[in-house]
């Protein structure tokens, strides 16, 4: 009797400790796969983030005055989606210029925790458009894409500032910008900690081309 009440102790030591290493297997495995979404995340919003800065710094372009920059916009998010951003800029290395424009709306939804409160949030999908050559008089809502941002950003906005830092929500006071400030924020979902894995990004350009004083 006694043989066979070791034999059961054993047994259960034996399957405690494989849960023990099976516990640790897992941990690490959720712990490898947080880590991998939060450097995607932050890769995602680094390369969005050059992408901007490189299109919005070159904003006006071989224009003569600030009138002829910005094309159209729609950035009054109290306002329904899409939302866009046309501009001329110098788009890649053939030095011309061209309209490039900027649109996003919300997509999808993720999941995140925040402590252990499961939430939804949307997500935006980013798209780079180019105009056509030459202009036909489209705009950007009729342009196709040449670019996108990533998959899983909960916010991204667009904000045009003139010289006293007052918003420019609309077409009529475009050719007052001087500043503009981008924000992105991109998550990785399902750490193991079950928090908000957040990569952010946001900056205040001021494009040479909008600041000219000749």
């Amino acid at each position: 009797m006694q043989y066979m009440l070791d034999l059961i102790s054993a047994f259960l030591m034996g399957a405690s400790l494989l849960l023990i290493i099976f516990s640790v297997m897992l941990r690490g495995q959720e712990a490898s796969i947080g880590v991998t979404q939060h450097a995607a995340a932050r890769q995602g919003v680094a390369t969005l983030a050059q992408m901007l800065e490189q299109d919005l710094n070159n904003i006006g372009a071989r224009q003569p005055d600030n009138d002829l920059a910005i094309t159209h916009l729609a950035l009054d998010t109290s306002a329904a989606a899409p939302y866009y951003l046309a501009f001329w800029s110098v788009p890649d290395t053939t030095g011309q210029a061209r309209l490039t424009c900027y649109y996003w709306e919300p997509d999808d939804s993720v999941a995140v925790y925040v402590g252990n409160v499961l939430q939804y949030r949307p997500t935006y999908r980013v798209e780079r458009r180019l105009g056509p050559r030459p202009p036909n008089g489209s705009t950007c809502p009729n342009w196709a894409p040449a670019g996108f941002g990533p998959g899983t950003l909960t916010h991204f906005h667009i904000e045009l500032r003139d010289a006293q830092d007052n918003p420019i929500l609309d077409l009529a006071g475009a050719d007052q910008t001087r500043r503009i400030r981008v924000e992105a924020e991109a998550v990785s979902p399902l750490g193991p900690s079950r928090l908000i894995e957040a990569a952010r990004w946001q900056a205040t350009l001021a494009p040479p081309n909008l600041n000219r004083t000749d």
